[in-house]
């Protein structure tokens, strides 16, 4: 995984903020960074089994307009777990 984060942090370079299709080809040089160190490829039984098409739909849904970008807005599905009140 240390590839995936250093590719897609190269992409990123220095920028303080982030737009979608920067997520995205940060997200695609994490992916050819998994692909290269691990030799693995689609089908394999790797985390680019899961990996690969959910950047696919995301840029999908992204390249869609506004309606489909929706699908990629970051809610969660569970409420938060709240802290134990008896925490030590």
């Amino acid at each position: 995984m240390g590839t995936a984060f250093l590719r897609a942090a190269a992409v990123a370079g220095d920028r303080s903020e982030l737009v979608a299709d920067d997520v995205i080809a940060m997200l695609r040089a994490a992916i050819e960074g998994i692909k290269h160190r691990g030799k693995a490829e689609i089908g394999d039984k790797t985390l680019l089994d899961a990996l690969v098409p959910a950047v696919d739909k995301m840029a999908a849904d992204l390249a869609g307009g506004p309606a489909r970008q929706r699908s990629c807005e970051a809610r969660p599905r569970w409420p938060r777990a709240q802290p134990s009140r008896h925490a030590t």
